[in-house]
Parts: structure tokens; C-alpha cells; sequence
């Protein structure tokens, strides 16, 4: 079984405090999935020890989240397929904390977490990051294959 460490919630110290979400491995593999694929890989996945995961069946492909409840941190990882024989269109994913544990989420913040997550996945991603909608606290990183 796959764990959920898609998700790689490390922090780094410094002014930046920029975060490492998606890993270029992962990313490849995903984008290399029809929506059949997809499916059978998510069913594979397990969530950290302690968290709680649950699957969210759309329209545009299966969507995985885990939150551990004794911390408030959580996950969440959600290609779009607008046709099942092709590859995502995007790849969204999320990371999610309690209040206080993540510096100001204003846009040098979101600014150094794109530039760290192209700078990982390479020239032939591009890389949206936005703040996640309330009532969450965090940020959600949105992928595009070139």
C-alpha cells in the first residue's frame, strides 16, 4: 500500500518558511494516469497512522483527503479529468494546518511556496498556489502539465 506522503508537510525555518507540498515523483506518476488508472491507484493509498482518510467520488475523478484530528493538520489531493482515456488536466493538492503554525499566508508567503514547488517539479509543470478557502487555514497548490 501507497501511504498518503504525496504530501510532504516539512517546514522550513528561515525568513521564507516556504513549504515543500508535492514531490516531482509523484507528480510524474500521477500525470501519467487516465482517470481508470487513477482510480485504482487511490484505492491503494492509505493515510498516515493516527489520521483519518476518506475518498470523495466527482464527476472529474476521485478526490483523497486525511486530517488527524488530535492536531488539526490535513491533507488533500484531487486530479481533474475532463475525459476518462486522457491524463489529469490539473492536479490540485492541499495542505492544511491549525490556526497559528503557519506564518502570515499573504502573497511573499505564497510567492516563495510557488517558486520552492517549481523549482522541485521542473520546467514542464506549472505551478498556481492560493490560500485555502475558509474555514481552512493553508494552501492549495494546482498543477498543469506543458
Amino acid at each position: 500500500m501507497r501511504i498518503v506522503y504525496i504530501l510532504f508537510i516539512v517546514l522550513f525555518s528561515g525568513m521564507a518558511s516556504a513549504e515543500k507540498i508535492l514531490n516531482k515523483n509523484d507528480a510524474d506518476h500521477i500525470f501519467t494516469l487516465d482517470r481508470a488508472g487513477w482510480e485504482t491507484y487511490v484505492k491503494k493509498m492509505a493515510v498516515p497512522n493516527g489520521w483519518k482518510g476518506r475518498t470523495l467520488p466527482l464527476e472529474t475523478g476521485t478526490s483523497i483527503m486525511a486530517f488527524d484530528s488530535s492536531n488539526g493538520y490535513g491533507l488533500s489531493i484531487q486530479p481533474i479529468y475532463f475525459e476518462t482515456k486522457t491524463t489529469p488536466f490539473t492536479l490540485t493538492v492541499g495542505s492544511y494546518y491549525p490556526a497559528g503554525v503557519l506564518p502570515a499566508i499573504d502573497t511573499n508567503f505564497l510567492n516563495n511556496v510557488k517558486k520552492e514547488t517549481e523549482q522541485d517539479l521542473g520546467e514542464k509543470y506549472t505551478v498556481n498556489v492560493r490560500k485555502a478557502f475558509p474555514p481552512l487555514i493553508g494552501i492549495e497548490i494546482t498543477v498543469m502539465q506543458e
